[in-house]
């Protein structure tokens, strides 16, 4: 490897300069790079745990470095080293400038005291908190910790426009990237084989039952997903298969009008089925207990609720398995509040599946009429407590779609024409690929490490001689 020239300048340095090329400048090899996240362990088993979806974005972006060759050491506690000559020697090389991806939410926030500190944040409201109050830790104060960082990335410029308007600068669009699909994806009935074996049940509650009754209830309509794609092929000769993957904990999701909406679509339409993949780990909830308390607690308290036509599983998948669970669907739904960046939804789209979809916050940058069936939404002061945004301690609002907007956008998919899916099916891959693609990634990422490195190849000093 070319060993890289750095040349000191001084160590206060202004940080707006970093946006315009000064020189030509060294690649990312020039840095140690390093990254941190707030959780570790396996990612099965960290399903539906607090801030488990930044272990996603930070496994996609660590593979497009180690697709570029470009070593990454994780740090478990990144405060630990104050001067690089505190690192150990087999992960630092001496005289080379360090930089540090954080993954984590704001009051997780650490600093490596001497590296060039990058936060890869995600944020779906229009207010963070940007006060610290009487007896309160600081660490609370999302724009104190965010400001700490040199800059930060942002997968969506919804999260941009909020960041900025809130005084925060430096910051940079840079998404989670978005692998293509296997070049060899599985034919129908293979994939569906490669799913056969999964538990999968269907939601049976009363509110008037107890928690027992209820689970038993369900226990009821449980069957393999082979069984029950057999069953509902034997009612009809074709199937519509919808698909969402969800974190049932998350009130942004709109689970409850989600549910109704499909469960009166499907009234109509026997030939539809929504298949809901819980993204929550079988150690922390058994499937029947996902459907018997998890789900109940979020739809109204008087809910009656049974429907054959929507299934539920939660077995954690391979990524072939996810593909193949792609492969199988016509369309992805989605009824978010809000998204960060949705993950799972971009995932189904770069493998054509077309959505039937809202278009707010981060799904603002990919979602339109001519790539998706957009589900109408309204937008209305937050009322509920559990959404990360009341943090800020302040008003504010959300796009919240009913069940109407989401029936009438199901009813709008199944009436597309085949040219008409065909064609919002390529309009959907060729997003992904225009503007998540890994490559396409890489490039934003390399010209911001450029411009770092363009100022004596990142920082090399202390953060008090900044």
């Amino acid at each position: 490897m070319t060993q890289n020239l750095i040349v000191p300048l001084p160590r206060r340095i202004e940080h707006a300069a970093l946006d315009s090329a000064m020189r030509p400048a060294p690649g990312p090899q020039a840095f140690n790079c390093y990254y941190s996240s707030s959780t570790d362990g396996d990612l099965g088993s960290l399903l539906g745990a607090p801030h488990y979806s930044y272990r996603f974005a930070e496994a996609k972006f660590i593979s497009v470095f180690n697709a570029h060759r470009v070593p990454v050491n994780k740090l478990s506690m990144p405060e630990y080293y104050n001067t690089p000559e505190a690192m150990p020697e087999a992960i630092h090389r001496a005289g080379i400038p360090a930089l540090h991806l954080i993954f984590r939410s704001a009051e997780q926030i650490r600093l490596l005291k001497f590296a060039w500190n990058v936060c890869c944040f995600a944020w779906e409201f229009e207010v963070i908190k940007d006060h610290t109050d009487i007896d309160e830790h600081p660490f609370l104060n999302q724009k104190r910790m965010l400001g700490l960082c040199d800059e930060i990335w942002v997968p969506c410029h919804y999260t941009k426009s909020v960041l900025e308007s809130h005084g925060l600068r430096r910051i940079h669009v840079v998404p989670a990237p978005i692998a293509a699909p296997p070049d060899d994806p599985p034919p129908l009935l293979e994939a569906l084989a490669s799913l056969g074996h999964i538990s999968v049940a269907s939601l049976d509650y009363n509110f008037l039952r107890t928690r027992a009754q209820n689970r038993a209830a369900c226990a009821e309509h449980s069957s393999t997903f082979l069984e029950y794609i057999g069953a509902r092929l034997k009612a009809c000769e074709k199937l519509h298969i919808y698909l969402t993957i969800l974190n049932p904990e998350d009130f942004r999701k709109n689970i409850e009008a989600m549910l109704r909406a499909f469960d009166h679509f499907s009234l109509t339409r026997n030939d539809a089925v929504l298949v809901v993949k819980v993204l929550t780990a079988a150690s922390r909830f058994h499937l029947l207990d996902v459907l018997s308390d998890v789900i109940p607690n979020k739809m109204a308290s008087g809910a009656v609720f049974q429907s054959d036509n929507i299934v539920f599983f939660n077995e954690f998948l391979s990524e072939r398995e996810l593909s193949s669970l792609y492969c199988i669907a016509d369309h992805y739904l989605c009824t978010s509040l809000c998204e960060g960046q949705n993950l799972p939804l971009l995932e189904a789209m770069a493998h054509g599946v077309v959505p039937v979809t809202t278009a707010n916050t981060a799904m603002g940058d990919y979602i339109n009429s001519e790539n998706a069936v957009v589900i109408r939404d309204h937008r209305e002061l937050n009322d509920c407590v559990h959404l990360a945004g009341t943090i800020a301690r302040r008003p504010f609002s959300v796009q919240r779609c009913r069940a109407p907007d989401i029936q009438d956008a199901l009813e709008r998919s199944v009436e597309l024409s085949r040219a008409q899916y065909v064609a919002m099916s390529a309009l959907a891959s060729e997003v992904t690929r225009e503007k998540f693609a890994p490559d396409v990634v890489w490039t934003a990422i390399s010209a911001r490490l450029a411009a770092i490195a363009s100022l004596a190849g990142g920082r090399t000093g202390r953060v008090g001689e900044r």
